[in-house]
């Protein structure tokens, strides 16, 4: 079974060989608009060309187009869009052109037209996966100071509406791309349930638990080592491409 290379850096997105397992473009997260710390999703089709171009010419046209078109796509998109672009700048750009549930949908349809983009460059296993509580991150939690640093409730309340939203997308998209197989990845409630009942998921989450109000946005909640979580989703959204 052939496979890509992983390629977890952002400054080592091209190798001298094309190797065998899976292939990111992305540093820590992905976002839909252009921040300084992370790769833009036009930019990241731009490299995805280029590594189709680079597959095709290592194992030829019919070899590359069966790589491509079993492979799994995961995109992960929406919290940095929410928490950096539009709650971050109170009176900001994107917070004054729209309200929220506005941005919610604007946000939805460059999901959209992403998944179209991969459906028109071969891709045909995609997983999208929506947003955690983003009210439940170590700082909004820390900066939540009339809270009582507890969760935001109202960034919750967003990341449910916006998920809501996907889930639909991706319904709809299932029925109007022939041969898709769309799966909607959701990480919010399982990762509440780690926050609520972190007991749940053994001792090396117990070990990590006392950091969850402490540190830095750029560490947050999906940073930790939840290897039993990592693995109840992946298992989940296997049997989604394959049954």
């Amino acid at each position: 079974m052939a496979k890509l290379q992983f390629l977890s850096h952002c400054r080592s997105l091209w190798s001298s060989r094309l190797s065998m397992n899976t292939i990111n473009f992305i540093c820590h997260g992905t976002i839909l608009f252009v921040l300084q710390s992370v790769i833009p999703l036009w930019k990241q089709l731009l490299f995805y060309k280029g590594y189709q171009m680079k597959l095709r010419a290592h194992l030829g046209e019919i070899q590359a187009k069966q790589i491509i078109n079993e492979g799994i796509h995961m995109i992960s998109i929406g919290t940095n869009d929410f928490l950096e672009n539009y709650y971050a700048f109170p009176g900001g750009r994107r917070s004054t052109q729209y309200t929220i549930s506005e941005y919610e949908n604007f946000l939805a349809g460059i999901a959209e037209n992403f998944v179209r983009e991969l459906y028109g460059l071969g891709a045909r296993k995609i997983s999208l996966g929506g947003v955690p509580p983003m009210g439940c991150m170590p700082l909004e939690r820390n900066t939540n100071l009339m809270g009582g640093r507890e969760c935001v409730q109202s960034y919750n309340t967003v990341a449910l509406e916006f998920n809501d939203k996907l889930s639909k997308l991706v319904k709809r998209l299932n029925k109007e791309l022939p041969g898709i197989n769309l799966v909607f990845s959701n990480p919010y409630f399982i990762f509440m349930q780690i926050i609520r009942r972190p007991s749940l998921y053994g001792k090396l989450l117990l070990l990590f638990m006392p950091f969850l109000t402490s540190y830095s946005h750029a560490c947050n909640i999906h940073s930790f080592p939840l290897s039993n979580i990592t693995s109840r989703n992946f298992t989940i959204m296997i049997r989604e491409f394959t049954s």
